[in-house]
């Protein structure tokens, strides 16, 4: 599943289970899995399979052999990574008084805890550009600079 596959899942918004405890069986990511009634690709609730993972090997190293232990750490890392996004994004849309997770809870933890930005799913706000601040020494240099000027 590519990210803009998994982004146009989530386009269309998800409930947030307001009655979720802690001690419920599934991980969050694996509860809105199932409410958007999309098939999963992966068994046992996992977002990155055998297959998936064999194609982004050859990507990187087409000779590469990987262990079967290696697959299950690098998926267990990614159902983490998932789980962790889906979990904030829904403490994110339970603050904003929302029943719903928005593709846009999604994007703000994302840009703000791991500064990943989806391409293609931007938001309408413009960036201001942060002037870096001015350095000590950079500002005696230019007190220097306008002292000379003063001269002339």
């Amino acid at each position: 599943m590519h990210n803009s596959d998994m982004m146009n899942n989530f386009s269309n918004s998800m409930e947030v289970d307001q009655s979720s405890s802690p001690s419920s069986s599934q991980s969050p990511a694996a509860q809105v899995m199932q409410k958007t009634n999309t098939p999963s690709s992966t068994p046992n609730d996992q977002i990155l399979g055998k297959d998936k993972l064999d194609e982004l090997m050859r990507q990187v190293d087409s000779t590469l052999q990987i262990d079967e232990e290696v697959y299950d750490t690098f998926s267990e890392i990614a159902n983490d990574f998932v789980d962790n996004i889906v979990h904030k994004a829904c403490q994110l849309a339970k603050h904003r008084g929302s029943t719903t997770l928005d593709p846009k809870d999604i994007q703000f933890v994302l840009a703000k805890d791991w500064n990943i930005s989806i391409p293609g799913y931007g938001t309408d706000e413009l960036k201001p550009y942060k002037r870096p601040l001015a350095t000590e020494a950079h500002k005696q240099r230019l007190a220097l600079i306008r002292k000379h000027l003063k001269k002339y």
